[in-house]
């Protein structure tokens, strides 16, 4: 997702039960996955994803990093502002 986000472009929607989800781990890594994909049906999840201060830990860059999935919603719509998409 991170490195062709072309090729998932319309990939967004299916995301969505995932980003609805119960599970955190699932949350945040749906969040970190829509991140880099231009996708505007997943905003307004991403928005109410802003509230959202459970924690987890994930792996990236040949590390564990703890994350809040609301820092990690609001770094996906900041991007998406940034790309313009």
């Amino acid at each position: 997702a991170h490195s062709r986000p072309d090729l998932l472009a319309t990939c967004g929607r299916l995301l969505l039960p995932y980003l609805e989800s119960d599970d955190a781990v699932l949350r945040a890594t749906s969040v970190w996955a829509t991140s880099s994909l231009p996708a505007p049906e997943i905003k307004p999840v991403l928005e109410k994803l802003t509230d959202d201060h459970s924690q987890v830990s994930l792996y990236d860059g040949m590390r564990f990093n703890n994350e809040r999935i609301s820092v990690l919603a609001q770094k996906a719509l900041d991007n998406t502002k940034a790309t313009g998409k």
